[in-house]
């Protein structure tokens, strides 16, 4: 904990770092490439890969945060950083957190990533519940038979026509 504080890391910070990571994935670069855009061609990705294994050492250390949300964040930052050759061997390490803080998460993105990367990394995620239908978040408030909201007919929100979109 006292290296999350010293180095003014939080929550915020370690998803800063978990978004630039995301940038310069292997997954990143071949989609780049199929649309003919390699990252070795752009010098700011090729910076960012080349400082992953600096964003690596300054995540490592909040893994075990006694602050679920922070180590949560530390974990998921440091999922896409081992993407590189120079820290793959990071990995083992990383496999009973992934699977026993993020896999176990309240947030459902949290376990679907500890999914993902237990499966690219050829370990098992059984056991593991991600959400069969991501798009469910965006429904909950809506009751069982929503028809009447799209008909135009009033409801307790008060519009009673559609948006016009």
């Amino acid at each position: 904990m006292y290296a999350r504080r010293a180095a003014g890391l939080d929550r915020i910070g370690l998803d800063r770092i978990g978004s630039v990571a995301n940038e310069v994935t292997d997954a990143a670069d071949a989609i780049h490439r199929q649309y003919g855009f390699p990252l070795d061609d752009h010098p700011p990705a090729v910076a960012m890969q080349e400082m992953r294994p600096l964003l690596f050492s300054v995540a490592v250390p909040c893994l075990h945060d006694v602050d679920r949300h922070v180590s949560e964040a530390a974990i998921a930052a440091c999922i896409p950083l081992l993407d590189d050759v120079r820290l793959r061997h990071h990995r083992a390490v990383l496999v009973p957190p992934v699977r026993q803080v993020l896999g176990t998460s309240e947030l459902w993105q949290h376990r679907e990533r500890a999914i993902d990367a237990l499966d690219a990394w050829d370990e098992d995620s059984s056991g593991l519940e991600g959400r069969r239908n991501p798009f469910l978040l965006c429904d909950t408030d809506l009751s069982p038979d929503s028809s009447s909201r799209r008909s135009g007919t009033s409801n307790t929100e008060g519009w009673t026509e559609d948006p016009p979109l």
